[in-house]
């Protein structure tokens, strides 16, 4: 090989390897987790390729990418500078390291966002069931005169969609602190794919992507499944259940309760009752186990160290 065949990319390749498979920096990675794995090996510059007898010396800085295994499936995403010098030889094979230095500051600096992660995530699925024993506790105690009656089960039904909204819009939010399903929900949604922008405005949209997402996924209707369960599938991987007409059905009178006082388009009134609220529970507890599942079959499997 000669000095112009190292280019960023050879030296990329090379060394992603040479680090994942031969010389894996458990010293300075496991500081930040029990299990880390390597990703990808992205911003290569080389400094200088300097000639040694019939060996290369490469130095150069990179950001290691990677994933700390939280629990149960779930992956905390990190990207670290890191300072390298590795001599090659002549086939362009790495045999020796002379320097590696990964700095993973950030993730301590970061710590406070890294604790409010892992609470949002085992919150989620907790936060939505107190609040559904919340309804059923008020339900036990719901008064016996018909007209009382008649308007708290009506409050009581239209709460189940309040509750599952929020679940589903604080389950899909919070894993937007991934970069990776950040870009996905870019990639993938018709209102940012359908934007145009000049090269000069890359930098000022980079800047301001966060900003973007958080100003779209704010504005959407939780209760809306048709649009959600798209949001899901092409973002996060989940797919909702093959049947939710049931779950549609109930939204579909929870409307009729807000917007029309209870009137079908009829005339008649929707009865709602103890029977219909517990269903109406229970529909929407499925689709969250169900989401709690899928979550964790589809988060990417790890191999062990």
């Amino acid at each position: 090989m000669k000095k112009k065949d190292f280019t960023p990319e050879f030296v990329r390749s090379k060394l992603l390897d040479y680090i994942v498979n031969q010389h894996f920096p458990h010293d300075e990675l496991d500081e930040i987790g029990s299990k880390v794995y390597i990703t990808s090996l992205s911003d290569i510059e080389l400094g200088s390729v300097k000639e040694s007898d019939s060996n290369f010396i490469i130095d150069g800085s990179a950001t290691l990418e990677t994933d700390t295994d939280v629990d149960d499936g779930e992956f905390w995403s990190g990207s670290y500078p890191m300072e390298f010098s590795y001599e090659f030889d002549e086939d362009g094979r790495i045999v020796r390291e002379h320097l590696r230095n990964i700095d993973t500051s950030s993730f301590f600096a970061g710590n406070d966002d890294y604790e409010s992660y892992l609470v949002a995530r085992s919150g989620h699925q907790a936060a939505f069931q107190a609040s559904l024993m919340d309804i059923l506790s008020l339900l036990a105690q719901a008064p016996s005169a018909p007209p009382d009656q008649k308007c708290l089960h009506r409050l009581l039904y239209v709460n189940v969609v309040t509750i599952l909204e929020c679940y589903l819009s604080d389950f899909f939010i919070s894993r937007m602190k991934d970069r990776k399903l950040l870009r996905k929900l870019i990639e993938t949604t018709v209102t940012f794919k359908e934007q145009k922008l000049t090269v000069s405005d890359v930098f000022a949209t980079m800047e301001s992507i966060d900003k973007r997402a958080n100003s779209y996924l704010a504005g959407l209707v939780w209760h809306r499944l048709e649009q959600v369960s798209k949001l899901y599938d092409n973002v996060l991987g989940v797919a909702f259940p093959s049947d939710v007409k049931g779950l549609k059905d109930a939204i579909a009178v929870r409307h009729e309760l807000v917007h029309r006082n209870g009137r079908k388009p009829d005339g008649t009134e929707h009865t709602i009752g103890e029977a219909e609220i517990k269903k109406f529970v229970r529909l929407a507890e499925e689709l969250v186990e169900h989401i709690e599942k899928r979550w964790l079959d589809v988060s990417p499997l790890r191999p062990s160290d």
